[in-house]
């Protein structure tokens, strides 16, 4: 129709021509008023070249024709041949309508259409106020791109029109041209008159042709369409085949027959029969899979009439094949409002397979499909359905059943009553599987609900409800949705609970917990693209998986905000965030010439973050775009002790977004947040940063400054090293290509400054840096001066970092550290230099080192011990242990380092006498096992007040250092002196205690390592902790081990066994008493029972008994008994007396009443002598003066007094000698063969001799 409209338009060109008056054709004006006409709402016409408007042919050169997305049609080179006289009689005869090509790329975009009428309209020609008619319309070339009928298409074309008083015909050809087999003939008349339509259309394709392609036929076969009828419309039939390579697969028949007569005059629209048959096999059209589905037999048949008022009356439908049949009625009224139906639909197999359904995509089955809809008017306006599907399976999806039940009311609108349709239905679906198991556990295995709708004629369509219920979740809408005309405007109010949000956790990928409920209301419309919206939502122990956030949404929360779009801009405004842990409140407007923004969050109680702090914290901010581009940027941030402020102003995007900012920060304290870096931090520090740069390419420049005073990060040693006030500043900048540099770093504090540098491009860096530690003393009070530490690295490329380091020390320290370090962590470096060993004190106090450590490494392999290897070398080593009361000197030997160990080979002497060893490896990792001999060499073991002996033997350690290694081994006791130690009270009083009142550090220092606090008194005892280490210790000491003192001289051997573990000692074995006397008062009572053993903190605990018989009869026993430091005497007697009555007996021989004034001095001097007031007197000098071991005064029966000496002359020989005042005299010798077995001689002046062997053990 774009032609005749074309042809009318050069109809009219003599008159144009005239009325502007011009001498020639016009094709300008006529070119323009043709495009003007042609053209319309996305639809732009364009012609080039245009002649002969006014002559019997008339030409252009280009016609195109053009959409939003560009030209899609282009007509050239055509020629209208046409008689301009016929225009005079009313024709339009145009002989001869040509163009060489015409090329169409693409389909063209299509605008909204106007709905349909409701009501039928009868066919018929239009009636046009000029016959047309055109001879002859060819193109040699019409090519369509892909774009059109799926791949490129090239054919000629040739038709022949006409349509004069009501009657129109037809005849149009087009054949491809491109190599491709493919025809398509149409031959069609209609006269009005006799309402007489003929038509033949004709479709052949070889293989791989447009249709059987658009078709997606499996193969795209050759194609033959053929469909043919000429009758008129009162009895028409038109037949239908379809064939694929030459087999005919689909025929059928269209019949249409009036109902009734009508007289020729008479235009009533007439009552017209119909009814369709269609079959065949559709397999060869369908893919292989959905063969089971359609079967060799498919059958489409309906029949009706379509009544002349717009009525229509489908009496009866039937679409069946394999597995589907689908039957029913239906009756429209004149409206288009149905009168009735009833349909009736089902899917299945005879046999109770699975049917594959004929869906594109991935493949769906179902078991069973039921569908039932009904309807009469007649019966009343009530109307139900049902749907009932069962078993339906794809590879994302599985549904055991779904069902949908329910109905509704239809009223017809005629005008009055207004047309109405209400539906009210429910829906279950059970047995829901999915693939995904993210949406499977959000959605859960059933779903249920129901929905409840109204439409009415005129009106928008209104949701009353519509729900849906899973497991622990319950959603609805309401909604009202208006027409196309109001750009489908809809008010909604959305609402639910979720009972867990846990089911959600995979969908979004984080762990979630709680409970909460959400309401959205407010007006969309989509079509404008606008709405306003309110948003509500409630929570209930919300946990999103973040750990410092989820403390913060606990307990009851609530969010609300209204969001508005309009054509103003887009607002949020009203947000109000509160939860028991936050507080957030907000707006947001965003217009076409710029945004603001703002956001106020409260913290109000930081304890439930579980990093240490307390108290509150705030930011808010606001970020302002005006109409130039810029951003304005303003924030505050505010805490425990703390205070941050910012400022920014953001260019515009065509100025790179230019950037200047400032922030200010002080933080007074910095202890409360120790705990979000995990360490201990003290003191406080004020941060300024200046600078300016371009956001787009990441350039900027800054300067950083920053005060600190009494800084503490958590390292003692940096602690003690930034103590005071100090300053840090720099420069940082970055390039845009990316280079960033920190220049001129300064830091100064009073007891550490220094400089460093930094630049680096991502692909080579370099850093230089210089420090220095004003006094190591600050450290180690035992050495003064500063320590400096120099050094460089660079790095280029991939290659590792290059550094060497140099560090000088007071006391001879230094140290050199040259190589590379890898990204990866690797290091291949040269570690050498020498350090006091006294650099360790601070870490073994009270113990404390002296002496020298020599090193010369390697660092070869990833950063740790294990790529260690090399010598350190100890010497002129000293060790002092105070509490201990023992030092090492001549400390010297050496520490191997390779592959993760520690070879240890050292030797020291003992200041008191004796050296020592010790040696094997210990690995550096883990939990450093070790494998060491401790070998000990009559090393002296003192205390002044208590024992002196020395030690020898061998102890192996064995396991992990960190705990649970095993110390065993054995050692030997020599000569063992244990004295029994007098009252701690002199004869001046006891000693007043000594109170320190604010002593100096060093006092303090020396009272630690002496184990004394500032109240001189030794520090309270802790239980043991920490690891333990099981023990398998045996001390042996056949003999020789004398216990002296308070009238005592006893000697006693034996062995003991250390076992259990360090934290939970087991003694087991003592030393039993070999022989020994008590003295009281010049009386001797030889000892006959006694032994020494260890018990609690290592204190030898003694136990030594005495028993005579006094003069007077009475059987006594004498027993000192308590720990070695301070024994207890108690007598005991038979019959049972009183001490002192016993001891009166034991000494004079008479009861205490009898004794005379100096017998009472002699016993209270015993008395003294036995709790410890006394001293050894000058028979333990004189023992002590000759170096014996035993030294004694004895008297006989007879008053003849005697002297025995004694003395071991080897480990397992003894020796004593007895003369007697009258002449006599006796020599006995004792050896120890084993512990068991023992010899014993003697030989008297009298000549007697005895020679005995022994067997004693004890039980």
């Amino acid at each position: 129709m774009r032609w005749i409209a074309l042809i009318g338009l050069l109809s009219l060109a003599p008159g144009l021509a005239t009325a502007q008056d011009v001498s020639d054709d016009g094709p300008g004006f006529l070119a323009e008023l043709i495009q003007d006409s042609l053209s319309g709402a996305g639809r732009d016409v364009r012609i080039e070249g245009f002649e002969g408007a006014l002559s019997a042919q008339a030409t252009l050169d280009k016609m195109t024709i053009a959409d939003d997305n560009g030209i899609w049609f282009t007509m050239q080179d055509v020629t209208l041949d046409w008689s301009r006289s016929a225009l005079l009689s009313g024709r339009i005869e145009v002989e001869t309508l040509s163009a060489k090509s015409i090329e169409m790329t693409r389909l063209p975009q299509t605008g909204q259409t106007d709905a349909p009428s409701a009501a039928a309209e009868p066919f018929s020609l239009p009636e046009l106020p000029v016959s047309v008619e055109i001879g002859e319309i060819t193109a040699d070339e019409i090519a369509l791109g892909a774009g059109v009928l799926g791949q490129p298409l090239a054919v000629s074309f040739a038709a022949s029109l006409s349509l004069i008083d009501g009657a129109g015909s037809a005849d149009i050809q087009a054949l491809r041209i491109d190599g491709q087999d493919g025809r398509f003939d149409i031959d069609a008349s209609y006269d009005n008159a006799t309402e007489t339509l003929a038509i033949l259309l004709t479709l052949d394709e070889g293989a791989n042709g447009i249709a059987a392609t658009l078709l997606n036929i499996p193969d795209t076969p050759a194609l033959a369409l053929r469909v043919q009828g000429d009758a008129p419309l009162s009895d028409f039939t038109a037949n239908l085949s379809l064939a694929t390579q030459g087999v005919e697969r689909l025929s059928g028949q269209f019949q249409l027959t009036t109902a009734g007569t009508r007289e020729a005059d008479d235009a009533t629209p007439v009552d017209r029969d119909f009814s369709t048959t269609l079959r065949g096999d559709l397999t060869p059209l369908v893919a292989d899979e959905f063969d089971a589905f359609f079967g060799t037999a498919s059958t489409l048949t309906a029949q009706g009439t379509a009544f002349g008022d717009g009525r229509l009356d489908l009496t009866a439908f039937d679409l069946a094949t394999r597995s589907l049949g689908i039957s029913g009625a239906l009756t429209l009224g004149t409206e288009g409002w149905p009168e009735a139906f009833d349909i009736t639909g089902q899917i299945g197999d005879r046999r109770g397979t699975p049917v594959r359904l004929p869906l594109g995509g991935a493949e769906t089955t179902v078991s069973a499909m039921d569908l039932s809809l009904r309807f009469d008017a007649a019966a009343g306006n009530a109307w139900n359905g049902s749907f009932d599907l069962q078993g339906l399976t794809r590879p994302d999806l599985a549904i055991a059943a779904l069902t949908l039940d329910g109905g509704g009311t239809i009223t017809a609108g005629d005008g009055v009553p207004v047309g109405r349709v209400d539906l009210d239905m429910s829906y279950d679906a059970s047995g829901i599987v999915l693939s995904d198991p993210a949406l499977a556990a959000a959605i859960g295995t059933e779903l249920r609900g129901d929905i409840g709708a109204t439409l009415i004629e005129g009106e928008p369509l209104r949701i009353s409800r519509m729900r849906l219920i899973g497991d622990d979740m319950d959603l609805g809408v309401t909604a009202t949705i208006a027409g196309l005309d109001a750009g489908l405007k809809t008010d909604l109010s959305l609402g639910g609970r979720v009972g867990n949000f846990a089911r959600f956790s995979q969908l979004v990928g984080q762990s979630l917990n709680g409970s909460g409920s959400v309401l959205l209301s407010g007006t969309v419309t989509p079509l404008d693209d606008t709405f306003d919206l309110s948003l509500l939502a409630a929570t209930s122990d919300l946990q999103i998986g973040i750990a410092q956030v989820d403390p913060l949404l606990s307990g009851n929360g609530r969010l609300t905000l209204n969001a508005q779009r309009d054509t103003i801009g887009t607002r949020i405004t009203d947000l109000d965030i509160r939860t028991g842990g936050l507080i957030a409140t907000g707006d947001l407007n965003i217009t076409p010439t710029g945004l603001a923004a703002a956001l106020d969050l409260t913290l109000p109680a930081l304890e439930r973050l579980g990093v240490g702090l307390s108290g509150a914290a705030n930011f808010n901010g606001a970020v302002v775009q005006d109409s130039t581009g810029s951003y304005d940027v303003e924030g505050a941030l505010s805490g425990p002790d703390l205070i941050t402020n910012i400022t920014a102003r953001i260019g515009p995007a065509d100025g790179n977004y230019a950037t200047t900012a400032r922030l200010t920060g002080r933080i007074s304290n910095l202890a409360p947040y120790g705990g979000l870096v995990g360490r201990s931090l003290s003191g406080g520090a004020t941060l300024a940063l200046t600078g300016d740069g371009t956001l787009a390419d990441g350039a900027f420049t800054a300067k950083v400054q920053s005060l600190a005073t009494d800084l503490s990060l958590g390292l003692p040693a940096l602690a003690t090293a930034m103590r005071g006030t100090g300053s840090l500043r720099a420069d940082v900048t970055r390039s845009a290509d990316g280079r960033i540099g920190v220049q001129d770093l300064q830091l100064k504090f009073p007891n550490l400054t220094g400089t460093a540098g930094i630049s680096t491009d991502g692909a080579s860096s370099d850093a230089v840096f210089d420090l220095r530690l004003a006094d190591i003393a600050l450290f180690t009070p035992e050495f003064n001066g500063p320590v400096t530490a120099i050094g460089t690295a660079t790095q280029s490329g991939t290659s590792p970092w290059r550094i060497s380091v140099d560090a000088t020390g007071p006391g001879g320290t230094d140290a050199r550290a040259t190589g590379t370090i890898s990204s990866t962590g690797s290091t291949d470096l040269s570690i050498s230099g020498s350090a006091p060993l006294g650099f360790a004190n601070p870490y073994i106090a009270p113990r404390q080192i002296s002496g020298r450590a020599d090193f010369d490494l390697r660092a070869n392999g990833p950063v740790g011990l294990n790529a260690l290897s090399g010598p350190v070398r100890i010497s002129d080593g000293r060790l002092t242990a105070p509490t201990l009361g023992q030092s090492l000197e001549g400390i010297a030997g050496t520490v191997q380092l390779a592959g993760g160990a520690a070879q240890i080979s050292l030797n020291a002497n003992s200041s008191a006498g004796g050296t020592l060893t010790l040696s094997g490896p210990v690995t550096l990792g883990g939990q450093r096992n070790a494998d060491l001999t401790l070998n000990l060499d009559r090393i002296v073991l003192r205390d002044p007040q208590l024992y002196e002996t020395t030690v020898g033997g061998n102890i192996t350690f064995v396991g992990p250092i960190a705990g649970g290694a095993r110390v065993a081994g054995g050692l030997t006791l020599g000569r063992a002196e244990v004295r029994v130690p007098s009252s701690e009270i002199s004869s001046l009083g006891e000693l007043p205690e000594v109170t320190h009142i604010a002593p100096p550090r060093d006092v303090v220092a020396t009272l630690g390592r002496a184990g004394l606090t500032t109240q001189g008194t030794p520090p309270a005892s802790e239980a043991r902790s920490g690891p333990g280490y099981p023990l398998d210790l045996t001390i042996s000491a056949p003999s020789q081990i004398f216990v002296r003192g308070r009238g005592l001289d006893a000697e006693l051997g034996g062995q003991l066994t250390l076992s259990g573990n360090s934290n939970n000692v087991i003694a087991t074995g003592r030393f039993e008493l070999v022989r020994g006397r008590l003295d009281i008062l010049q009386q001797r009572f030889d000892l006959t029972e006694g032994y020494a053993q260890l018990q609690g903190d290592f204190t030898p605990y003694i136990r030594l008994q005495a028993t005579t018989t006094a003069d007077t009869g009475t059987l006594v026993s004498v027993i000192v008994e308590g720990p070695a430091t301070s024994p207890q005497v108690r007598f005991e007697s038979s019959p049972q007396l009183p001490e002192d009555e016993v001891l009166s007996q034991l000494l004079f021989g008479r009861d205490l009443a009898s004794i005379s004034p100096l017998q009472a001095v002699q016993l209270a001097a015993a008395i003294s002598t036995l709790a410890g007031r006394g001293d050894g007197g000058l028979i333990g000098q004189i023992r002590e003066g000759l170096d014996l071991d035993n030294l004694d005064f004895t008297t006989d029966e007879a008053g003849n007094a005697a002297v025995r000496a004694g003395k071991y002359i080897s480990d397992n020989v003894y020796t004593d000698i007895t003369i007697g005042s009258d002449g006599t005299s006796e020599i006995n010798l004792n050896l120890d063969i084993t512990d068991d077995v023992s010899g014993r001689g003697s030989f008297g002046a009298d000549g007697e001799t005895s020679v005995g062997i022994f067997f004693e053990r004890d039980y």
